[in-house]
């Protein structure tokens, strides 16, 4: 089959299933014609997808017992009690293992922390050795890992084409090794994309075909999703939107380049500043329980890094005229003032038009756990909405 003919109706196909898999996670259990009422999704097509999404196991189909006399009913949910996948998060310092079922629910006590190994080859056998520890204590089927990385991965090869704080990592295909190395699926993606995921399954964007979401805690990162697709670029390495130039004189980022909007701001940044300060390095986290404690007096620099970030926010609404712009990251919530402060400096830079039509929403939810289940969501996809897209590509 042509590409170009197959790509509408996989497309849509896809989008569909987010959008039903979103329903079910925020009102599960549904019937087929409450997933229709809810999702806006002909009859026919909702009955066709929670079958396909039944026989991947993600979906559960079960017998209403509230349905009256007659036949029982049926209803649908996502899969929470005999299967479950894994999350990976894999970071330059550590790395974090969680358990979740279908439902992108983490189980509780489940994480495990290790530190990320400096060579490519003891980073997957550690994964692996710490995926068959945690897999044991698993009841039920174990359906697959997913995981993020923050390098940027290339579409056609799955090479990590540049990980400036991982360098182990670059021209691998990490995916492939721990596939072999576990022998169950796997799914690995950019750390951006796994947040995409995260929003766009359980989060607040699954109604939403127009958005933007942005990363500020260790570099500022961009997913962006147009028309209800994630836009990829010809080689899947879009969303770097941190190293726009904001000035020409600037310090010196990690890419090389001089004033990269990330050199200004994210939570990174402003520990780093705040460092120098107080002539001792502080951490991010160090940062936000100290500052808890009203030992700094850092209004000024948190002042500033908003305004350089509501330069990034009011360039997306410019470029991207979203219907939101998702915000994870630490700094804003620091101060109650914060996030007004952004919103008036983007009001000031951003088209009044498509301002106006756009909701900025800074996640109050920290991006540590953002991350997991963006993790957990990578593998749901691929067993669901990848595993269909795969089909008609082998058509």
């Amino acid at each position: 089959m042509n590409p170009k003919i197959a790509q509408k109706p996989s497309h849509e196909r896809q989008r569909n299933e987010e959008l039903v898999i979103g329903t079910l996670h925020a009102r599960q259990p549904l019937s087929r014609r409450g997933v229709a009422q809810h999702t806006g999704i002909s009859y026919p097509t909702v009955s066709k997808i929670l079958a396909d999404l039944v026989a991947t196991k993600v979906v559960d189909e079960q017998d209403d017992q509230y349905s009256g006399f007659g036949r029982p009913a049926k209803v649908y949910r996502l899969a929470d009690e005999n299967r479950s996948v894994l999350g990976l998060v894999i970071g330059p310092a550590h790395c974090e293992l969680v358990v979740a079922s279908c439902d992108g629910h983490i189980r509780d006590d489940s994480t495990c922390r290790f530190r990320t190994p400096r060579r490519f080859s003891t980073l997957v056998r550690t994964i692996a050795e710490r995926v068959e520890h945690l897999a044991g204590g698993v009841e039920g089927k174990l359906m697959g890992l997913g995981a993020t990385i923050p390098g940027q991965i290339d579409r056609e090869s799955q090479k990590i084409v540049t990980c400036p704080n991982m360098h182990q990592v670059e021209g691998k295909q990490i995916g492939a090794e721990l596939k072999r190395a576990l022998n169950i699926p796997t799914a690995v993606v950019q750390c951006m994309q796994g947040l995409y995921l995260a929003e766009r399954m359980f989060g607040e964007a699954q109604t939403l075909n127009d958005f933007v979401l942005l990363n500020y805690y260790g570099g500022l990162g961009v997913a962006v999703c147009v028309e209800g697709r994630l836009l990829t670029g010809v080689s899947g390495l879009a969303g770097e939107f941190g190293h726009t130039t904001v000035d020409v004189n600037g310090p010196v980022c990690g890419c090389g380049n001089r004033g990269c909007l990330e050199t200004f701001a994210t939570d990174k940044v402003v520990a780093e500043i705040v460092s120098r300060r107080i002539g001792r390095t502080i951490d991010v986290e160090e940062l936000f329980q100290q500052d808890a404690q009203q030992r700094f007096d850092i209004d000024d620099i948190l002042e500033q890094a908003v305004d350089y970030l509501a330069v990034g926010v009011a360039s997306a609404i410019n470029i991207f005229n979203p219907e939101a712009v998702f915000l994870h990251g630490r700094f804003l919530h620091l101060r109650e003032t914060l996030c007004d402060r952004l919103r008036q400096q983007v009001r000031r830079r951003a088209l009044a038009a498509s301002f106006e039509r756009c909701r900025i929403v800074p996640v109050a939810q920290r991006v540590q756990e953002s991350e997991r289940v963006g993790a957990v969501a990578a593998i749901l996809h691929q067993l669901t909405v990848g595993r269909r897209a795969q089909e008609l590509a082998d058509v």
